[in-house]
């Protein structure tokens, strides 16, 4: 999750600083899940068990505000696949995505989130068993923008992923809400076919043993006029 620069600070100084942090790891424990800043990076000093958080990534750093060569401390910067959730397998279709062939996952990311322009705001990445059809889409557009612009679209596949930046996880969810809607104008879905199926088995039961009851107590009704006494025992056989 983060990539290390030995000898690296930052002479920028940090959002949050921690004091008799035992290691790394728990340094970067305390970036990831720090709930006051969004923490894009830290600094850790393993003599002085100093750690120091950072809401501005490494690479925005301004190249004179970094120091090199300090045996001190080290600079852990936030991978870039970090910035993103994993959405669902497939692919989001629009005609101006931008495909990059022949790069890793981690540089996908990258490349969404240095999009010169600002304007990526989420990514297929197919694996392709790390072969040829490898590749790597850049999309400008959003989930939500399938209910508004015919020429967005998602299609599942099994070779593909589409990840979505964390700033923008409203999205899926108006995605899985849209793809909900379809399934159920198009009939039912599983959970709602089960529950159809269990819904029939109970009122098929409740039926049954209202008709049970209705049929003995008739029977009943008619022995009495008969002056016979019905009674039900419970059958044993005899052994």
């Amino acid at each position: 999750m983060y990539e290390k620069f030995p000898g690296t600070v930052s002479r920028v100084g940090g959002a949050l600083s921690k004091d008799s942090v035992p290691d790394e790891n728990q340094c970067a424990q305390l970036c990831k899940h720090d709930k006051l800043i969004r923490c894009r990076g830290f600094e850790y000093c393993p003599g002085s068990k100093h750690c120091v958080l950072h809401e501005t990534h490494f690479l925005d750093i301004r190249p004179e505000d970094v120091v090199n060569g300090t045996e001190a401390c080290s600079h852990y910067a936030q991978k870039f696949s970090a910035d993103y959730w994993e959405g669902a397998k497939g692919e989001l279709m629009a005609p101006d995505s931008v495909t990059v062939t022949l790069i890793s996952f981690e540089d996908c990311a990258k490349q969404c989130t240095l999009d010169p322009s600002g304007r990526c705001k989420s990514f297929n990445f197919c694996p392709g068993d790390d072969g040829p059809n490898r590749k790597c889409v850049l999309n400008s557009h959003s989930i939500d923008e399938m209910e508004s612009n015919k020429d967005v679209a998602f299609k599942p596949s099994k070779d593909c992923f589409f990840y979505f930046q964390q700033d923008h996880i409203n999205d899926f969810v108006h995605m899985n809400r849209k793809q909900a809607f379809s399934m159920e104008a198009s009939g039912y879905t599983s959970g709602g076919l089960g529950g159809l199926l269990f819904g029939m088995l109970i009122l098929g039961l409740i039926l049954g043993a209202a008709g049970y009851t209705a049929f003995n107590y008739f029977r009943a009704r008619r022995a009495g006029a008969d002056n016979t006494t019905v009674r039900f025992m419970r059958h044993e056989d005899a052994s």
